[in-house]
């Protein structure tokens, strides 16, 4: 064992105290004693363990103030914090604990959340952790994204098994923001007339949202919104199946992120109302 157990005296009868051999008891004649030989008492210093790191935008890499990290542990604990005028958050040695694996969360609203993960197990000496974090800002209302890869067979509007496939990376964010809502929309080609166009759209639309419910994602979350031909995203007189393609997308689009559990979405209820009104 190294000093301070052992030295170039005579070390010897050590004993531990309980079970977690952190406490105990030896003799030796080492040199500084009371007396010829001494009985020493031994305590194996606690692991000390902090987090820190720094918030900034993605796009700007401008620190962020006032975001809240949220840190949970293995163990079942929950502490917060919020980021001061450099970006900057900290955990300190009372909340960061040996042999636990924490997941840090960022909340700040027109952001998107963002997870990473941090532990201490296995470490065996003090450490002060660092993670910075970049999150991303959410698009405005008006801008759509489009989800590539979503296809309908022809005339029909169930999801094919790849199309599902491609949904993955929608479901992943809806669980990283609880709070989001989101229109979801369907467009078609330039093709067909206007009122087979806006109900094909609209069922297209509502078999995205099914399956997004079928993940676990609440209902209230989402609007299902066909738009038919109303929207094209190429305008042409002989369209090429390529950019009829173009036009038959699904997009969706961030509405709010006031979505409370149990309670709904403020958001999410005026436009049912205002779609119930258009409808008379």
């Amino acid at each position: 064992m190294k000093p301070p157990i052992n030295s170039p005296g005579d070390d010897f009868s050590i004993i531990f105290e309980g079970n977690n051999f952190s406490k105990g008891y030896f003799a030796s004649d080492r040199p500084g004693g009371k007396g010829g030989m001494d009985i020493y008492m031994f305590e194996k210093a606690p692991l000390v363990f902090t987090l820190k790191g720094i918030v900034a935008d993605d796009s700007t890499n401008q620190p962020l103030e006032n975001v809240l990290v949220r840190l949970k542990g293995s163990d079942g604990t929950t502490v917060e914090t919020k980021t001061d005028k450099t970006g900057m958050y900290s955990f300190d040695k009372k909340q960061i604990k040996e042999n636990t694996t924490y997941e840090i969360a960022t909340v700040m609203d027109g952001y998107f959340a963002t997870t990473a993960k941090e532990t201490t197990v296995g470490l065996t000496e003090s450490k002060d952790l660092v993670h910075d974090l970049k999150i991303k800002r959410m698009p405005p209302p008006e801008k759509a994204i489009e989800l590539p890869e979503i296809y309908y067979e022809y005339d029909k509007w169930n999801l094919v098994d790849s199309s599902k496939k491609a949904l993955d990376g929608l479901i992943a964010i809806m669980k990283e923001n609880p709070h989001m809502v989101i229109e979801l929309s369907s467009h078609t080609d330039s093709r067909g007339t206007d009122e087979y166009n806006n109900e094909l759209s609209q069922k297209r639309a509502q078999s995205v949202v099914d399956y997004l419910i079928s993940k676990g994602i609440e209902r209230d979350r989402m609007i299902a919104k066909g738009y038919g031909k109303t929207k094209l995203k190429i305008n042409c007189t002989e369209c090429t199946e390529e950019q009829h393609q173009q036009n038959r997308r699904t997009e969706f689009r961030i509405l709010s992120n006031d979505y409370i559990p149990g309670k709904g979405s403020k958001t999410q209820k005026e436009l049912q109302q205002q779609q119930k009104k258009n409808k008379k």
